[in-house]
């Protein structure tokens, strides 16, 4: 939709996070076939799977007026305010330079995993606040630019919350994010998401609108439809075991 992202994916490799977002698109409705993830990454592919390969990355580049920028941590020499700053500076930099603005959403995947930052002056669940109380500075005054830009932080759930939520059909507290209370007082929306294996072999996940400061919460979760073979979240495009793609009537 023309936003650039920078996506920093600390837990899962860009190649890996490259190979979910071209099966994605794949599934768009606009390829005469698309490609499961796992295929792409393990280079499971035919000649003809090949060849669609090319024309899914071709409309990528050359069609989608925006940057999707991914960085793990091979980009990052340390986990630290400093070397976060600069990537996100360069990555803005090159955003600019591509589409003539800079970024506009900022993901990080996954907060928990910003404990190992090595610092020795703090304990890690004060580690992982700094950084979300950081991060919420970054989405009102981005790199001291004044701009403001849209910041989602993923976060695991904890242990309790977890249990509580497969206990009360998959619907969690404010208070259920691991290890980051943080979380909860900066988030402007905070949003659930639950999978059990039950769920999972009906491809469905369950969503749940825990805090929004400008609109009303969800008083119940609600089921989504997923197919994670092609990292496919609501309705749309549905694959037949066939593998053609075929119109769903798409729902609220």
């Amino acid at each position: 939709e023309g936003f650039n992202v920078c996506y920093i994916s600390l837990e899962i490799p860009k190649y890996h996070m490259f190979s979910n977002l071209i099966s994605r698109h794949s599934f768009s409705g606009k390829f005469s076939k698309p490609l499961k993830s796992r295929d792409i990454r393990e280079k499971n592919l035919n000649e003809e799977d090949r060849a669609q390969l090319e024309v899914i990355t071709d409309d990528i580049e050359n069609n989608i007026n925006a940057q999707f920028v991914i960085l793990d941590e091979t980009d990052f020499k340390s986990y630290d305010i400093s070397g976060f700053e600069t990537k996100i500076m360069q990555t803005d930099n090159l955003c600019y330079e591509k589409t003539g603005k800079g970024i506009d959403v900022l993901v990080l995947d996954h907060a928990q995993l910003l404990k190992f930052s090595g610092s020795k002056v703090m304990d890690p669940f004060a580690v992982i606040n700094y950084y979300v109380s950081w991060l919420r500075q970054m989405s009102l005054n981005f790199l001291r630019q004044g701009r403001k830009i849209a910041v989602i932080i993923v976060s695991q759930a904890s242990r309790s919350g977890t249990e509580y939520a497969s206990k009360h059909d998959g619907q969690f507290l404010i208070t259920h994010a691991a290890e980051a209370n943080e979380i909860e007082r900066s988030a402007s929306m905070m949003i659930s998401v639950f999978a059990s294996e039950t769920s999972r072999e009906s491809n469905e996940i369950t969503v749940h609108l825990l805090k929004s400061r400008n609109s009303e919460t969800m008083p119940e979760p609600q089921q989504v439809r997923i197919n994670p073979q092609y990292y496919m979240v609501g309705t749309g495009v549905k694959i037949e075991d066939g593998g053609s793609p075929f119109k769903e009537q798409e729902v609220d």
